[in-house]
């Protein structure tokens, strides 16, 4: 039934997008309602309802409740009869919408996450200026995101890092980040599981000071490919890793097993574009990493419990192609096309 509801759903709102108006779904209790504006479908909505975007650009907004947004996906590949699901300006999640879902959104603005917020999941999304914490949060979920990054800057105006995942005073703590590609520096995460990553810049570098900073302390660090330059960090376990870890104990209190280092980063992945290209192919090249992690899956984002779904679509069923006439035939009748198919994850 609610596949049914679906895939009606994503055929009604194609239609009004191919005559130029995006409408915005609410799903309440099986029903679905229709705004032209986020604001006004958020403000409509009841804590734990169904917001669905469809493709097209809307400016940023916050949230305030309880909410699972929904997008039509990010890869322009895979997003060709849609368009993208744009966020165009910032995003802020408050802790009254500790336990939301976000899911298939092109996010281009920064993501914050505020103060007290807590079980927030990311998913198959492009954060494209990466995601800033505010004090007291914990239980967040990422996966299969593309993580961009910013800028910070001092008040004497240097930068201080290129951050895809920054916070406040405090670190967020009890957090997954799981089958991610992440572009950007990461500043001080805790008590949180690191799987199955791709991490394409890996140090905290202050420029002011030119020194390194810690970025990961009491972390569990599993099945990740780093970039060769290594982060910092104290108290974490390090296992499976390929050019980060330790095999064995160091003086920082890290322990590790099976860590594989100094390999040539340009070298690891089927296809790579320096810095990083929608259509890289992150395969690994080596067919001994294809078994090498800590549960006999791929290091990588192919391993492990959330293995990356090429083109990043979400699960709700996806507007493959679609036609619509621009005149009617002699009879008044409108060809129109649309081809939608399921996902099965």
């Amino acid at each position: 039934m609610r596949l049914m509801f679906l895939f009606f759903l994503a055929i009604y709102c194609a239609l009004p997008a191919a005559f130029g108006q995006n409408l915005i779904a609410l799903q309440h209790n099986g029903a679905a309602t229709f705004f032209t504006t986020i604001p006004a479908a958020v403000t409509a909505a009841a804590s734990g309802d169904t917001i669905y975007l469809p493709g097209g650009s809307f400016p940023g907004f916050d949230i305030d409740k309880k909410l699972a947004i929904i997008g039509v996906g990010h890869h322009p590949d895979s997003t060709a009869a849609t368009l993208k699901t744009i966020i165009n300006g910032n995003f802020s999640i408050n802790s009254n919408s500790s336990g939301s879902n976000i899911i298939g959104l092109e996010l281009a603005g920064m993501v914050t996450l505020s103060q007290n917020c807590s079980g927030v999941i990311f998913e198959r999304c492009h954060l494209k200026q990466g995601v800033y914490f505010e004090d007291g949060n914990l239980g967040h979920i990422f996966k299969e995101n593309v993580i961009g990054s910013h800028y910070v800057y001092t008040g004497g105006g240097y930068s201080v890092g290129n951050y895809s995942l920054n916070h406040s005073s405090l670190p967020p703590t009890n957090c997954s980040f799981s089958n991610n590609i992440i572009l950007g520096l990461i500043k001080n995460v805790e008590y949180s599981s690191i799987r199955n990553n791709i991490f394409f810049l890996s140090y905290y570098w202050n420029i002011v000071t030119g020194s390194f900073y810690s970025n990961l302390n009491y972390c569990v660090v599993e099945n990740n490919i780093f970039n060769p330059t290594s982060p910092n960090g104290s108290n974490n376990i390090f296992r499976n890793n390929i050019n980060h870890g330790v095999n064995g104990s160091d003086g920082f209190g890290n322990q590790g097993s099976n860590n594989i280092l100094s390999v040539d980063f340009n070298t690891l992945f089927a296809q790579y574009t320096s810095p990083w290209d929608y259509f890289d192919d992150f395969y690994l090249a080596n067919p001994a990493y294809n078994t090498g992690g800590t549960d006999g899956t791929p290091i990588g984002i192919y391993g492990g419990v959330y293995p990356w779904k090429d083109g990043s679509l979400p699960f709700n069923p996806h507007i493959q192609f679609k036609s619509i006439g621009s005149t009617t035939d002699p009879n008044g009748n409108l060809l129109i096309n649309i081809q939608v198919k399921a996902q099965d994850h």
